[in-house]
């Protein structure tokens, strides 16, 4: 993966965290990058 669509990834990952914590929703994931925020995670 060139280096251009991790950055994209995880500028994706900080919007969904985002909104998420905004509407204060869960993200469903198994993901331990996304977990490593503050916002409630299942899997």
């Amino acid at each position: 993966m060139n280096p251009e669509h991790l950055s994209a990834l995880a500028a994706f990952d900080r919007r969904l965290v985002v909104q998420a914590r905004h509407e204060g929703l869960t993200i469903l994931t198994p993901d331990e990058q996304i977990r490593k925020y503050d916002v409630p995670t299942l899997w």
